[in-house]
């Protein structure tokens, strides 16, 4: 398999974003992992006044690869590792029983030879299985002070397993170079700028309008951070981008229904998460000055006419990345 074309970065902020929307709890244990750092050694040269190295240690933060993949360390805790840890604990005490003592005559076992007799109950029998989240020493309670255990299937912790795998091997990093990645912004920028020219939206007073080379740095940045987005919706959907041999043309290329509908769905995240970054905020009408949009909202709540559009973006992607010398390929 050939390595991703985006960053650790992005991948990671991407993660963060996606949990934060799914489950804002876990969002933040993850962060705190992260956020806790490493230890690493570092020697302070002998002096004149110390003959001998002096050996410590200190906390320093993760790389962004390292953090990514303590984040994926940390849900695989949390997806595979705790559930199997649960269900085994399950399978234990299920097998536990409580020695009842009985009257004289009664079934009843001999635990030892000077014990009671005793009627074994609840064995076999599932139990409820719950752990200590406040210790008796600790001196601040707040929230649960337990939770409770529950199984989980088998089959969809292997699922989960099988996810977790399949993040792994789509963040095995090698970024392409950056003179790739412009000319897929340029060509990114170019076609944006022949949508809006048919659908009658086009004008030069709009500064994300202009040409690539009088496009300002911070727009140009934006489109570079698309140019990957393209590239990891792609591998989202088992596809990847291929330089074009010299001597021939880009193989013809078309995404599937589904895959369209997918990526659009993506396309939409991507767009409302950098709007929202920049400050921008949902309103009933678009108000540049206020940074109101009324297309800040989640994919099912936009309109058919704004879905679509979404969908031709994303239609358009083939032709884009073959302008600028690449091709799609399933992987």
């Amino acid at each position: 398999m050939n390595a991703p074309e985006y960053t650790a970065e992005q991948a990671l902020n991407l993660l963060i974003a996606k949990l934060k929307a799914k489950d804002e709890s876990l969002a933040a244990q993850v962060q705190a992992a992260i956020d806790a750092g490493k230890d690493v050694t570092e020697t302070e040269p002998a002096t004149d006044r110390r003959k001998k190295a002096r050996l410590y240690r200190k906390t320093v933060p993760f790389s962004r690869e390292e953090a990514l993949q303590v984040a994926l360390d940390a849900l695989q805790a949390y997806f595979v590792e705790q559930p199997l840890f649960v269900n085994a604990a399950a399978d234990n005490l299920a097998e536990a029983a409580v020695g009842v003592p009985v009257q004289q005559g009664a079934t009843h076992q001999v635990i030892g030879k000077d014990s009671e007799p005793v009627s074994l109950e609840g064995q076999g029998v599932e139990k409820t299985v719950e752990i200590e989240l406040q210790t008796e020493t600790q001196i601040s309670r707040s929230g649960e002070e337990t939770m409770p255990l529950k199984r989980m299937p088998k089959a969809l912790i292997e699922e989960q397993r099988q996810h977790l795998t399949r993040l792994r091997e789509l963040t095995a990093f090698a970024c392409i170079p950056d003179k790739d990645l412009d000319r897929i912004a340029r060509a990114i920028h170019d076609a944006n700028r022949r949508r809006l020219k048919r659908d009658n939206s086009f004008t030069l007073r709009d500064p994300a309008q202009v040409g690539w080379t009088e496009l300002q740095a911070a727009m140009k940045d934006a489109t570079r951070d698309r140019a990957s987005w393209i590239v990891m919706m792609l591998r989202a959907m088992g596809l990847t981008l291929r330089a074009v041999p010299s001597g021939r043309d880009p193989a013809v290329f078309f995404l599937a229904p589904g895959e369209v509908e997918e990526m659009a769905k993506m396309e939409h995240e991507r767009w409302v998460s950098a709007k929202l970054r920049d400050g921008w905020q949902y309103g009933p009408n678009r108000d540049d000055n206020r940074r109101s949009h009324p297309c800040l909202v989640p994919w099912d709540q936009l309109g058919p006419s704004e879905q679509e559009r979404d969908r031709v973006v994303v239609r358009e992607i083939p032709q884009v990345v073959a302008s600028a010398g690449y091709e799609i390929v399933r992987m």
